[in-house]
């Protein structure tokens, strides 16, 4: 019984926090398999019904960065009921450590789908940028899958993430911008 009280809490406090806190954004380039997927706070701009979760138009009027974003989303399981992600608010399953609520597996739990996508973003645009110390523009799509998988099943991440740019898996990110 107190159990059942005690996660009654919890959840009641992460909702509250979800949303009583704003996205923030750190630019931090991650390790090999430290993504995770997340979405971000406005699931409508992300070309998800918020009240369904279903995958609605993806590539109207989106960015090079938005496609890949929800690629990666869809790569990582963020639309699977109960998945990690889905609960971390974090559609790319990122590992940036505890950001004041927890982990979930080692993957980071944001205060809202907002900031995580805003994470995930800021993830894509240091790969697209150069700057990052795993990733360069140089490489393939299927290149990037490899390094963020940790080389778990990397040609499905990449076909997923390749369909929803409308791509072949070895694009190199370069050849995107």
């Amino acid at each position: 019984m107190w159990a059942g009280a005690i996660a009654v809490l919890i959840l009641l406090v992460l909702v509250f926090y979800s949303q009583s806190l704003e996205a923030s954004s750190t630019g931090v380039d991650l390790p090999p398999n430290g993504l995770t997927p997340d979405l971000g706070a406005n699931p409508s701009e992300a070309g998800v019904d918020p009240n369904t979760l279903e995958v609605t138009d993806v590539t109207a009027n989106r960015s090079v960065i938005d496609q890949m974003a929800e690629g990666i989303a869809r790569a990582e399981g963020f639309y699977v009921a109960g998945s990690v992600p889905q609960r971390a608010n974090n559609p790319g399953d990122l590992k940036l450590g505890d950001r004041g609520l927890g982990t979930i597996g080692g993957k980071t739990i944001f205060s809202s789908a907002a900031e995580g996508w805003t994470e995930l973003r800021n993830q894509i645009s240091i790969m697209f940028s150069g700057q990052s110390r795993y990733y360069n523009p140089g490489m393939s799509i299927l290149d990037v899958a490899k390094i963020y998988t940790g080389n778990d099943n990397p040609t499905s991440w990449a076909n997923t993430v390749a369909q929803v740019l409308g791509v072949d898996p070895g694009t190199a990110l370069q050849d995107l911008a």
